[in-house]
């Protein structure tokens, strides 16, 4: 949570869907150079919004490590029939 607030000040918690859990190969077009782990949440109790938390792995079952964590995508929100980035 601190890494997500220290991106995102407005954001106060997050809730996770660990159904959402999956770990997929990212390669160059040929090989599988090496795996990203995704999860996908809601965040400050609304679930109008939209959180990706992902970690870089080496192998497929590698444990996440914080070093290794990102977001491929910023904080969204759905509003007016549309999904912006949140503020």
């Amino acid at each position: 949570m601190a890494w997500i607030r220290s991106r995102y000040p407005k954001i106060e918690s997050v809730q996770f869907d660990w159904n959402t859990l999956e770990v997929g190969a990212v390669s160059n077009g040929i090989f599988a150079e090496s795996y990203n782990l995704s999860v996908k949440g809601t965040f400050n109790n609304n679930q109008k919004t939209i959180i990706f938390i992902d970690f870089r792995l080496e192998h497929s079952d590698s444990i996440p490590e914080m070093s290794r964590i990102g977001m491929n995508h910023p904080p969204r929100i759905k509003r007016d029939g549309g999904i912006y980035i949140y503020e």
